[in-house]
Order: C-alpha cells, then structure tokens, then sequence
C-alpha cells in the first residue's frame, strides 16, 4: 500500500467498524428489550380495564404513546413510560379501592336505614352519581 492510501483505509475501516456494532446494538436491544416492552404495554392495557370512566382516557393516552414508542423501537424509553404509568395506575387503583370501599360502607348503611322501614332516596343524596363516579354497577 502507498502511504496516502492507509488514512482513508483506516477511515473505511472505522466506519464499517461503527456501522456493524451499530447495528449488532440494535439487534441485541430488540432480542433483549422487546419482549419486556411488550408484556409492559400488555399489563398496562390490562390495568386501564379496571379503571373507573373518570381515569380511562388519560391512561389510553399513555398507552397510545407507549405503542408508538413501541412502533419506532424505542424499547427503552416505551418500559420506562410504561413502568411509570403502570406507577401511576396502581396508585389511582389504591384511592379507587378506598373510593369503593367507602361506597360499600354506605350502601350498607343505606340498607341498613331501609331495614328499619326508612325511604332512603338514592338520587338525591347523590349516591347514584357517586356509584357511577367509582365504576360501581347497581
């Protein structure tokens, strides 16, 4: 080789060199980050379906979101979003257990009033609306 040759062949060669891990990182990332970026969305499509009206739409956001992260292959960045919803719902989830306990506690109490002979008139003290409000079927 001539002595101007061996710059510009160690520069292919270091491009070529870049290019291959390149794409070797991003096969690897797809093998490994995929299925756990998949099974989070799964989950996260799972929780929304438990939810109350009141939270769905802000929850199928993030899951729209996630699944467009999903699409581009941005494994990474899609389980962290919906690591962090997931978060999110769970906490919503607690206060919606309690919401519904509550419900539950004075849906007894409401019998309880009506054992005794009292007219309890559920539309107007709004429970109706709460039980709707919680997700909570008659």
């Amino acid at each position: 080789m001539q002595g101007g040759l061996i710059v510009p062949s160690l520069l292919i060669v270091s491009a070529l060199l870049i290019i291959v891990l390149t794409v070797s990182f991003a096969l690897w990332d797809g093998r490994k980050n995929r299925p756990v970026a998949e099974r989070g969305i799964e989950e996260l499509s799972i929780g929304i379906r438990s939810l109350p009206p009141f939270a769905v739409a802000e929850f199928s956001a993030e899951l729209d979101s996630s699944r467009t992260l999903l699409r581009q292959k941005r494994y990474r960045e899609c389980i962290r979003r919906t690591d962090l919803a997931r978060q999110e719902l769970d906490q919503v989830m607690e206060v919606v257990r309690q919401g519904r306990s509550e419900l539950i506690s004075i849906e007894s109490k409401v019998m309880e009033a009506r054992d005794r002979g009292l007219t309890v008139d559920r539309a107007a003290i709004g429970l109706d609306g709460v039980s709707g409000f919680w997700g909570v079927s008659e």
